[in-house]
């Protein structure tokens, strides 16, 4: 089946999705919603996939609608509407995933740190613990400075390059460099410190 005949709504009036795309890229506003009112059900499905999380799916499919939005304009008609979509959808959902797994490496590291009494200790106090190791981190994120706060939430929490945080930040990517490691020199001298 060729992809201007794939209904991705599962059945009703096919339309044309290369036609719609094209028209899109032209800058007709209602082929481009009608575009990604066609492609949302399965960029939902492609990004609760590869998240294996229906909220963050979601989450996903609305920035994958938005990236849509600012890149059809270059859509050039070379690739499939559905499968561009959806390229688009994967991608940003493998971001998604790996800035949990950052986020989730990061705090499994201050785990680590722990004292191993503390590591084998029954899950009632081990929560205890995680609660009180959690307060201490959040203690500490707050005597940093705003400027480094910032560059430590986006580039350590949030997996974010130093380049895209400046632009998050409107300051340079020197500026957030300096500011992520004077924020990870005192957050380890702090949490070291058992302070």
């Amino acid at each position: 089946m060729a992809e201007s005949e794939i209904s991705l709504d599962g059945g009703g009036e096919v339309d044309d999705l290369v036609s719609l795309a094209r028209s899109a890229a032209s800058g007709d506003r209602g082929a481009t919603a009608r575009l990604i009112e066609r492609v949302r059900p399965a960029i939902v499905r492609v990004a609760t996939a590869v998240t294996a999380c229906p909220h963050e799916g979601e989450d996903v499919a609305q920035e994958t609608c938005l990236k849509l939005l600012d890149a059809i304009g270059r859509y050039d008609g070379t690739t499939p509407p559905r499968a561009w979509s959806l390229a688009i959808a994967v991608n940003a959902a493998r971001d998604r995933v790996r800035r949990r797994a950052t986020a989730r490496r990061a705090v499994e590291g201050l785990a680590a740190r722990r004292p191993p009494e503390a590591r084998s200790a029954p899950s009632p106090e081990r929560e205890a613990i995680a609660r009180e190791e959690a307060a201490r981190v959040l203690a500490a994120l707050a005597t940093l400075p705003d400027a480094q706060r910032a560059a430590f939430a986006l580039c350590a929490i949030e997996a974010m390059r130093p380049t895209e945080a400046a632009l998050v930040l409107g300051c340079r990517a020197a500026a957030v460099r300096v500011n992520l490691f004077h924020a990870r020199t005192r957050l380890r001298d702090r949490l070291g410190a058992g302070e």
